[in-house]
């Protein structure tokens, strides 16, 4: 929605990722986790960090799900507000294969 292309648009105008803006901190990955009753949005805060790592150039990202119904729900966050990685379900991938296969999604 027209909030998601507003947010996006916001975080185009911030720092590119090259300028680092806390220079006390190292340049390190990191993982977040939300935890949260149902229908609190962790959806959307998740799929709202993705989009944000995408537009500064992060292109792979790891969401975790315990089902298939889930996995539609994330599909569904993503594209609400206009992230457009291809979102990749691991049970139908062989082993091994994905860092061949995908150079970007979720």
């Amino acid at each position: 929605g027209k909030g998601g292309k507003r947010a996006a648009k916001a975080i185009a105008r911030s720092p590119p990722p090259e300028i680092d803006c806390s220079p006390v901190l190292p340049r390190v990955r990191a993982g977040f986790m939300v935890g949260d009753g149902a229908g609190m949005g962790k959806g959307r805060v998740l799929a709202g960090l993705i989009l944000e790592n995408a537009i500064r150039g992060r292109r792979k990202h790891v969401w975790i799900s315990t089902s298939n119904d889930l996995r539609l729900d994330a599909e569904r966050d993503l594209r609400d507000i206009g992230c457009d990685l291809p979102v990749i379900a691991l049970y139908k991938e062989p082993y091994g294969s994905l860092s061949k296969t995908y150079h970007e999604g979720v």
